[in-house]
């Protein structure tokens, strides 16, 4: 069969269509339809985008991982984006048709064109019937029903979604703490090592000067689910217990945070214990976190939660740190993320942007087997077990994430039969 070029670029975009990230459809619609969709639609929209974030990240984080065998909830997100995506394409091919024709018509003479005093986006459609020709009014009409075809695909994916959320069927809010799980399998070593830059040990010591930035940046980046946060949250533990700082603070950012605010106020809630005024602005918030950490020698940790630092965040992301500077010399901040860019947006030199090292063969196979194993076991199966646990922790990359998620599956049936079933089902 002869393909051609034109055939082949439908073929291609049609490709692309079938990927694309659900919450840019989303973002797109917000974009382009908000006036014409009115705001009960855009604010369904605008509810809809974190929600889909959260299910994009929690099945892009198993898609890295590339593990051979997924779980039933992520495989459950995948058909749901797929639905999602098939959908929201269709309304958006819609909103386009609308659009187009809306700039045919504005681009008429005044006198033919009903919309030449005000964007007829910003007006009710059946508000402006009676001013139209008969052929115009029609069309007219069918746009109208056109915008009520889209509004009607938001109300029931919103309806959908709030509905999944109710029946705890969407990922759950990830927001991290620093408290460090109760057990930890190596990073030890990679612990003392950034501890040692942030108190300037031999070997690391700052290059700050009068009039220097009262803080620096050491940074942690790896793929989705090395061991980023654990490793941090070690460090916070650490650093905490030292008492080396005045303040030690928190603060998990995740990728669909939509303003500084939100980040301002999980900073002043770590600072002080109380959750600010919800009254104030971003500007009101900086400046009393200003005040507040003024003078302070700080220690703040910012986990990223999928914020790659090239994605549109990249202002939002510098101005988180403002407040610091207001604080004492030698202050701190350590950064975790999946990219070098974010690091180096919140000012890491590339020397401090330290890499997630894997952990050792015999330290991972211990955490593969500690959530494969946790419970009663049949201590006639064990021995057993552990052999089949062994091969199988040989195909798991050493991510940690895929240590929990095939442990986990493992552990709801320590039978050697379905151990050898998930065995075979990975790739060699």
């Amino acid at each position: 069969m002869v393909v051609t070029t034109a055939s082949a670029g439908k073929t291609a975009m049609s490709m692309k269509k079938q990927e694309e990230d659900v919450s840019r459809i989303v973002s797109r619609m917000i974009a382009k339809g908000h006036a014409l969709l009115g705001t009960d639609a855009t604010e369904k929209l605008m509810q809809l985008e974190p929600k889909v974030v959260k299910v994009e990240v929690a099945v892009r984080e198993e898609q890295d991982a590339a593990i051979g065998i997924t779980s039933s909830g992520t495989d459950r997100h995948r058909e749901l984006l797929a639905q999602l995506r098939l959908i929201l394409h269709g309304a958006e091919d819609t909103l386009d048709k609308v659009v187009t024709r809306h700039r045919q018509i504005v681009s008429l003479p005044a006198s033919t064109n009903p919309f030449h005093e005000q964007s007829w986006a910003k007006k009710k459609l059946g508000s402006v019937f009676h001013t139209v020709s008969c052929g115009t009014g029609t069309e007219i009409k069918k746009l109208g029903r056109s915008i009520d075809q889209v509004r009607s695909v938001i109300d029931r994916v919103h309806e959908g979604m709030a509905a999944l959320e109710d029946e705890g069927k969407l990922p759950m809010d990830r927001r991290t703490t620093g408290v460090p799980p109760a057990k930890v399998f190596g990073r030890f070593v990679d612990c003392e090592r950034i501890v040692a830059m942030l108190h300037r040990t031999v070997g690391y010591e700052d290059q700050q000067g009068p009039g220097c930035c009262p803080y620096s940046v050491v940074g942690v980046h790896g793929a989705p689910g090395c061991g980023k946060t654990t490793l941090a949250q070690l460090v916070y533990a650490r650093v905490d217990e030292a008492r080396y700082f005045d303040l030690a603070m928190w603060v998990h950012v995740s990728r669909d945070f939509a303003a500084v605010y939100d980040v301002f106020a999980d900073m002043m809630k770590a600072a002080t214990g109380r959750a600010p005024c919800s009254h104030q602005d971003s500007s009101t918030m900086q400046r009393s976190l200003e005040k507040e950490l003024g003078g302070k020698r700080v220690f703040l940790v910012l986990d990223l939660d999928d914020v790659r630092g090239n994605d549109g965040t990249n202002e939002r992301l510098r101005r988180i740190l403002a407040p610091l500077e207001f604080c004492e010399r030698d202050s701190k901040v350590l950064v975790t993320s999946r990219t070098v860019d974010a690091l180096l947006v919140l000012g890491a030199p590339k020397a401090r942007c330290v890499p997630v090292p894997e952990l050792a063969e015999d330290v991972f196979l211990q955490l593969f087997l500690h959530y494969a194993l946790q419970g009663r076991v049949d201590e006639r199966d064990r021995g057993i077990l552990e052999m089949i646990g062994a091969d199988i922790a040989k195909n798991l990359k050493r991510s940690p994430l895929v240590a929990r998620t095939v442990g986990e599956k493992l552990r709801t049936n320590k039978s050697i039969d379905f151990w050898r079933s998930v065995q075979g089902a990975l790739p060699n």
